[in-house]
């Protein structure tokens, strides 16, 4: 896909997003709907991300206090780190895609 569509793409997305009654126009009225819809998905986002912190220091917590195996096997803090490092991988890799994409212009 060409930044092009990526852009056409990112428009009518935006677009459903904010026709908050399904009329298929955006108008003045959808503009409280999606603020509110706006709202809750970062609500959700922000409540989802702590969660996830929270997990991620829980296990850390584990593996530093040697309390934490895998298969019987020990999991020490540096597997943890590395396991989380690897994870965040296919993330910053979509994310720097989409950049290099957006800058092709």
């Amino acid at each position: 896909m060409n930044a092009k569509g990526i852009v056409t793409h990112l428009l009518g997305l935006a677009a459903r997003f904010v026709d908050t009654d399904g009329d298929g126009r955006v108008e003045i009225s959808d503009i409280p709907g999606a603020l509110a819809k706006a709202a809750s998905l970062r609500a959700s986002g922000l409540a989802l991300i702590r969660s996830g912190e929270a997990t991620l220091e829980a296990i850390r917590a584990a593996a530093q206090a040697d309390s934490l195996t895998s298969g019987g096997v020990p999991v020490t803090a540096a597997d943890v780190e590395a396991a989380w490092v690897r994870a965040k991988v296919p993330f910053s890799t979509a994310a720097d895609e989409a950049r290099a994409e957006l800058a092709k212009g």
